[in-house]
């Protein structure tokens, strides 16, 4: 068996969760949308609620490279993948939102038939959406590309890219922000109940928790009653982000060839916000059926999809299994087999010999990384490796994490700047970054194990270099 390579980790993560994300990693929808044929074998090695993912490097190149020449040609079907991302998004919040409140009420087999046809339609929308990490991932290619043509016409290199990959498309997250904004404007009262009722699911992440309204107050009291800070803000969000789009490619004479490049990146950058604000609302009706069931919770996160059918249908789990699944297991795709396989024990041990990690340079004083806004910042440093450590982050401090999700976005408002392991332009703490505009680096590879809780760094986010002080 070849060796599995390690391309990405996550933290704050629960294994049914990522079970959509994988069961769309080989599926019929991205050979039939995207004629990505097989990305190969992937093997998830899961310990709590943090994951290593590694997958057959020779087979997902080929995925990556084939991805790559259809971003150099132009035939990316990213406009075909967008829309049917939209029309699968649309159908997943209507069925979470018109059964949310009804979960205790559904009989057996209507709660087993929902949870299968929001897993399947998940799954899908992840499947179709791999397009934008391939473009990134194992090699960080379209990112490369655009820095490559900017250095040749400019020296504001990030401040540049950022105005061509922006986009007047609204996430979600965006459109209800811009809900919240007009209520606040027109003084209505009682809006709160009636926005949350349609967005409670946002930020959810893995495992977090639906919008309350002490929770929209808190995150928010700075806007709310603040009709002149409201106004303000919507009229940013509404700025025709096209007008400085056209003028920076007038300015830079950029050929065809390299609008290209832009144009794609712009739309991959929305397509992966958008699917990470669905994947939320996913997310949170999952937790809704678990909380009503007679398990406990923990059970359906460490369970497949066809495991968790079975203990809706009356089965019962093995705790034990449960248990030492928790603890360490390896969670495996292949093309050539339905399903996701799961090794636990023994037989995840001896199929560890086949994953193949990083050596880290713990020793080191300082990284580099990709950045993600621009910007220099120093303060101690808070490394997070789940979402309930986030009250550990002051005002000031430098998150440091993997990987961020939905659920750090309280401890994001509070920190001064932001160090991932992991991520590119289209990652959770990339968009962000840019919509907080703090200074962000992304893609440090072992930011958290070369600092430690409470060292004093320094966040360079124009060299794209992070130092102890």
């Amino acid at each position: 068996m070849n060796k599995f390579h390690l391309i990405h980790k996550e933290v704050n993560i629960t294994p049914i969760t990522i079970s959509v994300n994988l069961t769309g990693w080989n599926s019929k929808w991205i050979a039939e949308l995207c004629k990505v044929r097989n990305m190969g074998v992937t093997a998830s090695l899961i310990r709590e609620h943090s994951m290593e993912f590694f997958v057959d490097y020779d087979q997902f190149f080929k995925a990556h490279c084939e991805n790559c020449r259809k971003i150099d040609e132009g035939t990316l079907e990213v406009d075909k993948v967008t829309k049917e991302s939209r029309k699968i998004g649309d159908k997943i919040v209507k069925l979470v939102t018109d059964n949310y409140d009804e979960v205790e009420r559904l009989s057996k087999d209507g709660i087993i038939g929902l949870f299968s046809e929001v897993f399947d339609l998940s799954a899908q929308l992840c499947s179709i959406g791999y397009i934008a990490p391939l473009a990134d991932m194992p090699v960080t290619y379209l990112s490369d590309k655009l820095n490559e043509i900017l250095k040749a016409k400019t020296n504001k290199v990030h401040d540049t890219k950022l105005i061509l990959i922006q986009t007047n498309e609204k996430t979600p997250q965006e459109i209800a922000k811009q809900e919240m904004l007009r209520h606040i404007i027109d003084d209505k009262e009682d809006w709160i109940d009636s926005w949350l009722k349609r967005w409670f699911w946002l930020d959810f992440g893995h495992k977090g928790h639906i919008k309350t309204r002490k929770q929209l107050k808190s995150h928010n009291d700075l806007i709310l009653g603040n009709r002149k800070i409201a106004a303000a803000d919507l009229d940013e969000m509404n700025q025709d982000c096209e007008l400085a789009r056209r003028k920076a490619i007038n300015d830079l004479k950029l050929n065809k060839q390299e609008i290209n490049y832009f144009n794609i990146a712009q739309k991959l950058v929305f397509l992966k916000a958008y699917r990470a604000d669905i994947l939320c609302c996913t997310y949170a009706f999952f937790d809704k059926i678990f909380e009503h069931s007679d398990e406990d919770k923990a059970v359906y996160q460490y369970s497949t999809k066809e495991e968790i059918i079975s203990y809706l249908k009356g089965a019962k789990p093995c705790l034990q299994t449960i248990k030492t699944r928790k603890k360490e297991s390896i969670w495996i795709t292949d093309p050539k087999k339905n399903g996701i396989q799961v090794k636990i024990g023994e037989d995840a041990h001896a199929f560890k010999h086949f994953l193949k990690s990083e050596n880290d340079d713990v020793e080191a004083t300082h990284i580099r990384g990709n950045i993600a806004f621009s910007g220099k910042v120093s303060g101690t440093a808070r490394v997070i490796n789940d979402s309930s450590e986030i009250s550990k982050v002051n005002d000031g401090d430098i998150l440091v994490t993997v990987q961020t999700t939905p659920e750090f976005i309280p401890a994001m408002k509070k920190a001064a700047g932001f160090v991932t392991d992991v991520g590119g332009i289209t990652s959770h703490a990339a968009i962000v970054a840019r919509e907080m505009k703090k200074p962000c680096i992304i893609g440090t590879r072992n930011a958290t194990k070369i600092f430690k809780d409470g060292d004093l760094i320094e966040v360079d986010a124009e060299r794209g270099m992070i130092k102890k002080l």
